[in-house]
């Protein structure tokens, strides 16, 4: 369908893409071709368009002034009250689990309200990267069924082209490949727990040195990508096996008490 827009490519899009691995506000790839903002409403009529935002996030001012580890506490039992929410009696859970901290989080907060014997964890990726290896390490540490799903090398560009047309190139599709992998959870359940950009929205994946660094040259973007890469290797495996073998076990196999979660379901 030829809408008269002409299909000139956005290049600082096309850097958010392979900074981010997905595109920011409402960009595509195309100057003058927007996406529909979330939580938004697009009418169109003989009489115009119009746009209606009916949902945004809601900050509360006074939160600047308390102190971070009542802060930190808060966001606890609203991290506990959200995974509680969408847990039902005696039905499967399925948790895709990586190597990050949002995952395990989700983990972390199911077993305080749900039998193990319940909770199916699935691991994606190669052996022996951090997301394969981290993943299996966590679910057998608390105790939990997991099935680890490699990497799945056979017809890998059939299986990439479907995942790009599935969300129409405005993601990078590297996640979304496994697509027989997927295939494989549905027949475990279908309530799954997932976790995912977490560390973003905490702002973990940002710092000082990112938020200075200009993409614009080769240079500029030689010099990004070993900032990323240095970020991503501050550990080696040992030294997170290490790091499991005490405190964050400790914490994922001790249950909030009773009363603690009474008195966050009356806030």
């Amino acid at each position: 369908m030829n809408l008269g827009v002409k299909k000139s490519l956005r290049k600082d899009a096309i850097i958010d893409f392979f900074l981010f691995g997905y595109l920011l506000g409402d960009k595509t790839l195309f100057e003058h071709i927007h996406q529909l903002p979330p939580a938004s409403i697009l009418e169109i009529s003989r009489h115009g368009r119009k746009l209606t935002k009916y949902w945004d996030y809601e900050y509360d001012e006074e939160y600047g002034t308390s102190p971070k580890e009542e802060l930190i506490d808060e966001l606890g039992r609203l991290w506990q009250k959200a995974v509680e929410r969408r847990i039902k009696k005696d039905e499967t859970i399925i948790i895709p689990l990586s190597g990050g901290f949002d995952s395990r989080a989700i983990l972390a907060a199911a077993l305080r309200c749900a039998p193990k014997d319940k909770i199916i964890t699935f691991t994606f990726g190669e052996p022996g990267s951090f997301d394969f290896e981290i993943g299996k390490l966590v679910a057998k540490k608390a105790g939990v069924k997991n099935i680890p799903l490699g990497v799945e090398k056979k017809d890998f560009e059939e299986q990439y082209n479907i995942s790009m047309d599935d969300i129409e190139g405005m993601v990078d599709a590297t996640p979304y490949f496994a697509i027989e992998g997927y295939k494989e959870i549905k027949k475990y359940g279908t309530h799954i727990l997932s976790g995912y950009i977490g560390d973003f929205i905490m702002g973990s994946h940002m710092f000082p040195e990112m938020m200075k660094t200009n993409v614009i040259t080769d240079n500029d973007y030689e010099k990004a990508s070993s900032l990323i890469l240095e970020k991503d290797l501050l550990h080696t495996l040992n030294d997170i096996k290490n790091l499991l073998s005490h405190s964050l076990c400790k914490k994922m196999n001790n249950p909030i008490s009773k009363e603690e979660l009474k008195k966050d379901k009356n806030k």
